[in-house]
C-alpha cells in the first residue's frame, strides 16, 4: 500500500512539475543560472561512472523530504554508491547520499518517451 501511495504521489508530482516547467524549460537543461528561492524544488544528481572520474548530469524534483522524481533513463544501470543527489545547485549545497533507487518497471529504454521514464529516488537527510 506504501508503495503505492508513494507511485501516485510522484506521479501527480511529474505531471504538475512538468505543467509548472514548459515557461522555464532553458533555463535548467542550458546551463542558465537559476534562483533556487524561486524553484526550491529543483534537485541536481551527478550520477558518476564507475572510476570515479567521469560524471553526467540529470535534474529532478524533490517531491518529499526524502524523495526525489526524476528520470529512470538517468538511473540506468548505476549503484547507489555513484549517485549524488544535491538540493539546487550543487556549488551551494551538500550533496545527500542515495538510500535506494526505484525503476519504473515498465521502462523500456528503446521506447522511454511511452510514459514510464520516471524514477524515484530516496535519499538520507
Amino acid at each position: 500500500m506504501k508503495n503505492i501511495i508513494i507511485l501516485l504521489l510522484s506521479i501527480i508530482a511529474a505531471c504538475s512539475f512538468e505543467q509548472n516547467s514548459t515557461n522555464y524549460k532553458g533555463l535548467i537543461s542550458n546551463g542558465v543560472q537559476y534562483d533556487p528561492k524561486e524553484f526550491p524544488y529543483v534537485t541536481t544528481i551527478l550520477l558518476f561512472e564507475d572510476n570515479g572520474a567521469n560524471y553526467s548530469v540529470c535534474t529532478g524534483s524533490l517531491i518529499t523530504k526524502y524523495f526525489v522524481i526524476t528520470a529512470t533513463h538517468c538511473l540506468l544501470d548505476k549503484t547507489i554508491k555513484l549517485i549524488r543527489v544535491y538540493a539546487g545547485p550543487m556549488a551551494n549545497s551538500k550533496y545527500h547520499k542515495v538510500k535506494q533507487v526505484y525503476i519504473h518497471k515498465d521502462f523500456r529504454l528503446s521506447n522511454p518517451s511511452e510514459g514510464s521514464d520516471v524514477g524515484l529516488i530516496k535519499v538520507s537527510v
